[in-house]
């Protein structure tokens, strides 16, 4: 994909707007594995967006009050539609740091294994989906804590029935956490909280 868009933009000053949102799609979902390369995403996205109106000359775009002040010198009402201009041709224009960023996306795509990324805890902890279960009427969770298991057990409020298999699985795990958080043994920060479920639990 990488090197499809760098031949695309060497070839020609414009590129194959589906393509491109195809390759930007599947490049966005590895993202969340490679957080490294967000930043160098920024060209595909401004290039994507280069037949927009109201764009600076490096595509991005224009400011509330930029756009005003645009308006005002054309003559047009203040409170006019800003638009979004329509629908993409087949062909956007490239931008000029789109090069730059292929040639970094480039350069961290080139090992055949990715990086590792150094990074500094205080403590780590490992959720393993182990044994549990959240499929029927009732749901279940253990925790395995510097050798000492932390197990509950409980039934599901009746309209939990209505709830897909997916997120009863997920409500069991959310509370799991949650109840071990309340016992102490886990310092848990900035995760997701599922208050959308209705439970009953007995430990």
């Amino acid at each position: 994909m990488i090197e499809w868009i760098e031949q695309a933009t060497i070839s020609s000053d414009s590129l194959e707007h589906k393509k491109l949102e195809s390759y930007r799609g599947y490049l966005i979902y590895i993202a969340r594995t490679y957080p490294m390369i967000t930043l160098y995403l920024k060209g595909i996205h401004l290039t994507l967006d280069s037949w927009r109106p109201w764009r600076k000359e490096d595509r991005w775009m224009m400011s509330e009050k930029e756009i005003r002040h645009a308006l005002l010198e054309k003559g047009m009402l203040d409170d006019a539609q800003f638009g979004s201009g329509g629908k993409a041709s087949c062909f956007v224009e490239r931008v000029s740091r789109l090069r730059d960023d292929i040639h970094a996306l480039k350069d961290l795509f080139e090992p055949e294994q990715p990086p590792r990324r150094s990074v500094c805890l205080i403590s780590a902890a490992e959720v393993i989906y182990s044994f549990g279960d959240a499929s029927g009427s009732g749901f279940s969770s253990s925790f395995a804590i510097k050798g000492n298991l932390h197990y509950s057990s409980g039934q599901w409020h009746p309209s939990m029935a209505k709830e897909s298999l997916n997120y009863r699985e997920l409500a069991n795990l959310v509370l799991a956490l949650e109840n071990v958080q309340e016992k102490g043994p886990l310092i848990i920060k900035n995760y997701l909280k599922l208050r959308a479920y209705k439970a009953s639990s007995c430990t």
